[in-house]
């Protein structure tokens, strides 16, 4: 028998204890990896002059540089694609989100799928609701027979839902789409989707599925499309750039509120120098190191072998500064960063095989909980 581990560390990464490829890399004695990026298409002509699908090796490489997330060359990345058409500027929030579910609309008039990321679920209910209305009126929706979904939205049939837990009884997991085809009178929703069909008891809909014409990156991520369109804001990272924008195969488009370009071009580069991808445990100490040393000129500590230590108080109760600490607040910024890194090591040692520990085969209620009302990657990755 043979396993095989798949992922890209780049892209967004889990809601718990992570890092699992980085050490499976270090485990295994057979680790590729993919370098080439074939998703991308674009039309070309032939020698007749006739129009064909050719691979997009342009756009390949720009989405290699997103994947990358090296903040100094984030600007010259932007300024690519808003020459390559790839960026759409709005004066306000209403005015992008109003784009962007025109263009959901226009795509499924078109027959084309169309992968929508946003950076929280209140923005996706937002533009899932006006992209709703627009089916209805188009005929494409049914309005006549409808349940309640975990959004507070209705949903019939012709809809693209999502559900948000695992279910084996249902034959449904988390994160998977479905396309709504009836809603009986009591709320029972009947599905299909790429694993067959399903039916849902109305308490299951109302808890743990919505519309998903737009989601957030977590819930795009496995996704490939004809068309892929990312909605930016100020909780938008490095990780989110990289997955909104790979995940259309015949186009990809930010969407921005400024004033301008250049100020779109600032928020850009700031979204970039945001990384929270799971790098690896050695890559997490090197950036708690990095962050320690920018509060003092004095060596960073090395955060792997030092104790944690709170601040001698003087019989006033006034922390007091010791050697290589000026003051009472850099000397509170280390003992935090000390302390987070403290607990992100001993966190993932728990996790790793170093301790042994006792498994549940069922995850606690908290647990459940947690997965269920936070976003969780699918595991599926873009190479």
């Amino acid at each position: 028998a043979r396993l095989a581990l798949v992922g890209d560390s780049r892209q967004l990464p889990a809601v718990g204890v992570g890092g699992v490829l980085d050490l499976a890399g270090r485990w295994s004695t057979n680790t590729l990896h993919l370098a080439e990026v074939h998703r991308f298409r674009r039309w070309d002509v032939d020698a007749n002059g006739r129009p064909v699908a050719a691979r997009d090796t342009e756009y390949a490489d720009l989405s290699l540089q997103m994947r990358s997330a090296n903040v100094q060359q984030a600007p010259q990345v932007f300024d690519q694609l808003v020459a390559g058409g790839h960026v759409q500027v709005h004066q306000d929030e209403a005015a992008a989100l109003a784009a962007v579910a025109t263009r959901i609309v226009d795509h499924r008039l078109a027959g084309h799928t169309h992968a929508v990321s946003v950076a929280t679920n209140e923005a996706a209910a937002a533009i899932n609701e006006v992209v709703r209305e627009h089916l209805v009126e188009d005929g494409l929706v049914d309005d006549t027979a409808t349940a309640i979904g975990s959004d507070g939205l209705h949903l019939g049939a012709g809809d693209r839902v999502m559900t948000r837990k695992n279910a084996h009884e249902l034959s449904v997991a988390n994160r998977e789409v479905w396309t709504v085809t009836t809603v009986d009178h009591d709320g029972t929703v009947h599905m299909t989707g790429q694993s067959g069909t399903s039916v849902l008891p109305a308490d299951y809909v109302r808890e743990n599925v919505h519309l998903a014409y737009a989601a957030t990156g977590h819930g795009v991520q496995g996704e490939t499309a004809h068309a892929g369109d990312l909605v930016m804001s100020e909780l938008t990272d490095a990780p989110a750039l990289y997955v909104g924008l790979t995940r259309g195969r015949w186009s990809n488009t930010v969407h921005l509120v400024a004033a301008d370009l250049a100020q779109a071009r600032e928020q850009w580069t700031e979204a970039a120098s945001r990384n929270r991808a799971d790098l690896g445990l050695d890559h997490a100490r090197q950036a708690a190191r990095a962050e320690t040393a920018s509060y003092s000129s004095a060596p960073p500590p090395d955060l792997a072998h030092t104790p944690v230590q709170t601040a001698a108080k003087s019989p006033s109760g006034a922390a007091r500064t010791g050697p290589g600490r000026p003051s009472r607040a850099l000397s509170a910024a280390q003992l935090a960063i000390q302390q987070a890194t403290a607990e992100l090591l001993n966190y993932r040692s728990r996790a790793g095989d170093e301790v042994q520990t006792d498994h549940t085969d069922e995850p606690t209620v908290e647990e459940e909980r947690y997965r269920t009302d936070h976003d969780r990657p699918d595991g599926h990755h873009q190479r």
